[in-house]
């Protein structure tokens, strides 16, 4: 009998830890925001390519990715952005920036990333989380 409750409370504890965790690392995802995921992963690149495919993902929330030519697979959080682009479109980005300039029909375009609905311009720190 004292061997069962013994195990009982160690499997209790094991249970509790486990939440602990896993709730840790839900709020510390939660401050990591969409604007520093952009500034960080994306504010690096420079190219100027071509867009070899487009799509939503439906397994993942509905992410617009665009694919291009130089192996790059780009997250969209512009959907007006997204619905411009189309496959053979030229699209370039200059290192340090968010901003995207798409080359259609002999004209140039520019876009940028978006946060909450916001333009993420070169001037981060105006930008709300």
């Amino acid at each position: 009998m004292m061997n069962t409750i013994s195990k009982m409370k160690t499997i209790k504890q094991v249970f509790y830890i486990i939440i602990l965790l896993s709730s840790s690392g839900c709020i510390f995802n939660r401050n990591y925001s969409c604007k520093e995921w952009f500034i960080n992963n994306y504010a690096p690149m420079s190219f100027k390519t071509t867009v070899s495919d487009k799509y939503v993902d439906k397994t993942n929330r509905a992410t617009l990715w665009v694919k291009l030519d130089n192996g790059l697979e780009l997250l969209l959080y512009n959907r007006d952005f997204f619905d411009k682009i189309e496959i053979g479109d030229t699209l370039s980005k200059d290192e340090g920036t968010l901003k995207y300039y798409l080359f259609k029909d002999g004209k140039k375009e520019i876009y940028y990333q978006r946060c909450n609905g916001i333009d993420l311009t070169d001037n981060y720190t105006d930008i709300e989380s």
